[in-house]
């Protein structure tokens, strides 16, 4: 079994096509249509035997509706299904929607929080959809955000007074989640990771390694990146990782990779004993997403 192949079939759990060759396939093509939609170029046509119905439902169990239909609607297979483009399209107007919708709500909550004491760092996807092209490419689940343990009892009462409700805690009470319908679910986390995890106490002064401005917290983009990384291998390690974790190392780095410091990076990921695993993704998400794709 090839490498490639591995890496494109992860995080399968629940995922809607049966054929293992059929989602291997699927994401493959996946892969082709995003970096034809990054590199403003024409795509290919769908391989003979995949179904565009296959690359949808892919394309949803990654995270990945609006790029992946971004190109897909270029394609002459997808114009001449028109049943499979009316239904996409749906669903790729709801999930541009669902976007604009998260990061009003995050602003709001990271206006909100400072003004009652609470700082606040936001974390992950709602700093990611910064960077690219549309900010609807960048599906979210939910936000993240970093508080002070010691105010989750005030964060509650503020969440509560912006609409959301408390659903529960989670991770040895660590993190408190909170819903507000139709598409908002906030994670507010007290620890970038907790307890149980082998590299938690990597992040118990980050705090001192950030800016304020105010009353909004931001990591430098050093400590974005390892702790991207961490996430990235927790998420592999643990439960699987979708495509989506590796296009975010390719758009952060096209981005911002000239002004990051690789020798820290080196240094902090090697005494995570991650720094393999950054070396191999890296490598992965350049011969899918580069401008000469390898897949």
């Amino acid at each position: 079994m090839k490498s490639k192949e591995i890496n494109v079939d992860v995080d399968m759990s629940g995922y809607e096509i049966d054929n293992r060759e059929e989602r291997l396939q699927a994401g493959k093509y996946m892969v082709k249509l995003i970096n034809a939609v990054l590199h403003g170029r024409q795509p290919e046509e769908i391989p003979s035997g995949l179904s565009m119905e296959s690359v949808y439902e892919a394309a949803k169990r990654h995270g990945m509706d609006c790029i992946v239909y971004e190109g897909a609607r270029k394609t002459n297979t997808l114009k001449k299904n028109t049943h499979l483009a009316a239904k996409w399209e749906k669903r790729n107007q709801m999930c541009a929607v669902q976007g604009i919708v998260q990061q009003n709500e995050s602003k709001k909550i990271c206006e909100e929080l400072p003004k009652h004491g609470v700082r606040v760092l936001p974390m992950k996807g709602c700093i990611m959809k910064r960077f690219y092209a549309k900010q609807e490419y960048r599906h979210m689940t939910d936000v993240d955000i970093l508080i002070d343990r010691r105010n989750m009892k005030k964060a509650r009462k503020i969440m509560e007074n912006l609409g959301y409700q408390f659903t529960g805690s989670e991770s040895e009470d660590t993190v408190d989640d909170y819903i507000k319908k139709p598409w908002m679910i906030v994670e507010m986390h007290t620890y970038m990771l907790p307890f149980q995890y082998k590299n938690h106490e990597k992040y118990i002064d980050i705090w001192d390694r950030c800016t304020q401005e105010n009353g909004i917290w931001h990591m430098n983009w050093n400590d974005f990146y390892v702790f991207m990384i961490e996430h990235f291998a927790k998420h592999f390690a643990l439960s699987g990782s979708g495509i989506r974790f590796v296009l975010d190392i390719y758009v952060f780095l096209e981005k911002k990779g000239k002004e990051l410091d690789q020798d820290y990076i080196k240094k902090e990921l090697k005494e995570m004993g991650l720094e393999n695993f950054r070396i191999k993704m890296e490598k992965i998400a350049y011969d899918w997403f580069g401008v000469e794709s390898r897949i």
